[in-house]
């Protein structure tokens, strides 16, 4: 197995599954390991707020209707019991989502059932850059360990933290030719 990785405070990180959202067969421990996270299950409200006061929570993933709740409960109580987390809402294709509304209720993405590997590849991948850019976020995640995910997502392999574009050069050049 390998060594999981660990956020700058020392905790473990683990993307958490809520409640009976079927995953089917889809190998979802390796692919969290991969971008460095464990894969845990909480089956209520405590259960995730006591995985969260133990780990670094990069993204819960969850279905209202296996939670019985309807979006707007169910993305509250993510969000009470995992605050740092980016909540992942599941949904069958003949389930009208109101995007705009989960977006200023605190969703950040949102996957369609039964769950794709490339899609739940892709959102990981999400987490990960919104993690590891946020320069609000207190928690710094590592970089995903492996490459070939990365330049799927269109992602360099590098800290890119530290690469900073060069400014001023073409816009400085654009807001100079709009001047005069």
């Amino acid at each position: 197995m390998k060594e999981l990785r660990q956020g700058n405070s020392g905790m473990r990180s683990a993307v958490v599954i809520l409640e009976n959202l079927s995953v089917g067969n889809l190998p979802l421990e390796d692919l969290a390991e991969e971008f460095g996270w464990s894969l845990e299950r909480a089956f209520s409200g405590d259960g995730l707020s006591r995985l969260a006061a133990e780990r670094i929570i990069p993204a819960v993933l969850f279905h209202p209707g296996g939670l019985r709740m309807s979006w707007q409960e169910a993305l509250r109580l993510v969000r009470e019991a995992a605050p740092v987390s980016h909540p992942i809402l599941c949904h069958r294709f003949s389930e009208a989502i109101p995007w705009s509304e989960l977006v200023q209720a605190g969703a950040f993405h949102s996957l369609r059932l039964p769950l794709d590997l490339r899609e739940v590849r892709q959102s990981f991948g999400f987490v990960w850059a919104a993690t590891s850019k946020s320069s609000t976020n207190l928690v710094a995640f590592p970089a995903p360990s492996r490459i070939p995910a990365l330049r799927a997502l269109g992602i360099s392999g590098g800290n890119t933290s530290e690469q900073k574009p060069e400014e001023g050069k073409a816009s400085g050049k654009a807001m100079t030719a709009r001047a005069g």
